[in-house]
């Protein structure tokens, strides 16, 4: 279906969009948040939707403004389509809140198959965790579901946030095309402005709670790992390695994925993934 689902879910990159390109939609939307600015406009929300029933829905939404049943699109809320609801994640969502956006909503219609609105709630809810622990709740991305205009009205009037926001300097971040990394340049200028931080005692790292983290370490139980070393010929991101000289399992956890095969290769079970973002 060229949904794109499978490149927002995937924790490593390994699958992109050949067509549109991920960093060509992303101009585009940095664009819109610059031209904004420049216009005087201040907290801006970036209503992604596709051009379906998404659009659809906004254009029956201003028809019922006009009619004077409706208040319409708040001022501060630009519309853009992209090619589906389900084909821009966590890599982009960051990256677009870093360049300017106070929030961003992605609108799922009753095109949209529940395995998309679920796997984008668990991203979003990943992004509400990283920011809630590292102080900063005023910016978020919010999932809604709407069957008609005046559903879309309630649920974008629902989903606004109104916390304040800590003052980040607006970064202009190049598009990479390649997640990994374009999460860790979105990351690193959130990390450089968390409120949380800057305190006394700082937090070591961050939990979540759910599933589909990009980051995370594993638990090893070393009463039970024989270092058969399984687990180092499963891992593809070299985040578990085993030490020529010596009988060790060593583990990087900025490689670390999250992907689960060594759990699932490990003959003793010995091993559990732990999705956190350590902040040390």
């Amino acid at each position: 279906m060229g949904c794109g689902a499978c490149t927002t879910v995937c924790p490593s990159g390994a699958l992109t969009y050949a067509y549109p390109k991920a960093a060509d939609g992303g101009a585009r939307m940095q664009i819109a948040l610059r031209t904004y600015a420049l216009s005087g406009g201040q907290d801006a929300v970036l209503l992604l939707h596709n051009p379906q029933k998404g659009r659809a829905l906004i254009e029956e939404l201003g028809r019922a403004a006009r009619l004077g049943l409706a208040s319409g699109l708040p001022a501060r809320v630009i519309p853009l389509e992209v090619w589906h609801s389900a084909s821009v994640g966590i890599d982009l969502w960051l990256t677009l809140l870093v360049s300017g956006a106070r929030q961003i909503m992605v609108l799922c219609t009753d095109d949209d198959a529940p395995a998309y609105v679920q796997a984008l709630n668990e991203q979003a809810e990943l992004v509400r965790e990283l920011l809630t622990g590292l102080g900063d709740e005023g910016r978020g991305v919010s999932v809604l579901r709407a069957h008609g205009g005046l559903d879309l009205e309630a649920e974008i009037q629902a989903a606004l946030l109104s916390g304040a926001a800590t003052e980040w300097p607006v970064a202009n971040l190049s598009l990479t095309g390649e997640k990994r990394s374009q999460l860790e340049l979105a990351l690193a200028h959130v990390l450089a402005h968390a409120p949380a931080l800057k305190a006394t005692e700082p937090p070591q790292h961050i939990d979540f709670s759910g599933s589909g983290s990009p980051w995370g370490t594993v638990q090893i139980d070393t009463d039970a790992c024989t270092l058969c070393m399984s687990c180092v010929g499963a891992c593809p991101a070299s985040a578990l390695q085993d030490n020529p000289e010596r009988p060790q399992l060593r583990f990087l956890e900025k490689n670390c994925v999250q992907c689960g095969l060594c759990v699932q290769t490990c003959p003793e079970q010995a091993l559990k993934l732990q999705p956190r973002l350590s902040l040390g």
